[in-house]
C-alpha cells in the first residue's frame, strides 16, 4: 500500500496539547490524515513536538532505512 510519511514538529505532531485542546477527542486528525485521506493513501506521522530541521532529517532518514 502506498503511505504519505508526514514529518515535522508540533504543526504535525497530533499529541501537541498547546495545538489541539483537551476537550477534542483522542484520535483527533491533523492534517496528514486529511492530505493523506484526500490522496486516498495511509497516513504514517512521525511528527515531534520540538523537532527541529535536523531532527526532522534524521527522522525521515530513520524511517526510510528501516522501512
Amino acid at each position: 500500500m502506498n503511505k504519505l510519511l508526514a514529518c515535522g514538529c508540533s504543526y504535525t505532531n497530533v499529541r501537541n496539547a498547546r495545538l489541539y485542546p483537551a476537550s477534542l477527542h483522542p484520535g483527533q486528525k491533523c492534517w496528514p490524515n486529511y492530505v493523506a485521506d484526500h490522496l486516498k493513501l495511509e497516513c504514517v506521522n512521525i511528527g515531534r513536538t520540538g523537532g527541529g530541521n535536523d531532527d526532522i532529517f534524521n527522522q525521515v532518514i530513520k524511517y526510510i532505512s528501516e522501512s
